[in-house]
């Protein structure tokens, strides 16, 4: 009698670990989509200022060597913080460059939860943008290869 009852226990012990385990990092998964989603939100807050400031969103524009080096540049934060920049005109004269990375107030983060970069793309006009993360999977159908991929796990940021 002692080796049944021992073994019902075991096995109820069990099953509420499976399902403990398994709430857990569905709790893990949606911690990353909400850190995500604020990240994005602070970066949104970042190009919204620099458009009140400057009348457009900010635009990357590596030089050729940049490109060649890069694997998708114009595609991700990490390009408008090297690259965006306005010429500002001094009273001397003269001018000097005001970069987006400078501007940026705080630390903010230009790689998702998943370890991926955030993508930014913003028109050719600069009065638009798209920010987003590629998500648990990592894919997304805007991937520099025209394939068509999953992007049911995207977060976005459209504006």
């Amino acid at each position: 009698m002692t080796m049944i009852e021992l073994g019902i226990v075991m096995g109820i012990v069990s099953v509420l670990l499976a399902l403990v385990l398994g709430l857990s990092r569905h709790v893990n998964e949606t911690v990353k989509i909400r850190r995500a989603q604020s990240e994005l939100g602070e970066w949104h807050e970042s190009l919204s200022r620099w458009r009140l400031q400057f009348g457009e969103y900010p635009y990357g524009n590596p030089t050729d060597d940049d490109l060649q080096n890069a694997t998708d540049p114009g595609r991700n934060l990490s390009n408008i913080l090297q690259y965006a920049y306005v010429q500002l005109p001094l009273e001397s004269g003269s001018s000097t460059n005001l970069s987006f990375r400078s501007f940026v107030a705080g630390q903010l983060k230009h790689i998702d939860p998943w370890g991926q970069p955030y993508i930014y793309i913003c028109d050719e006009s600069r009065n638009a943008y798209t920010l987003f993360s590629c998500g648990p999977n990592s894919k997304t159908r805007i991937n520099g290869k025209g394939e068509e991929t999953d992007t049911y796990d995207d977060v976005y940021f459209e504006r």
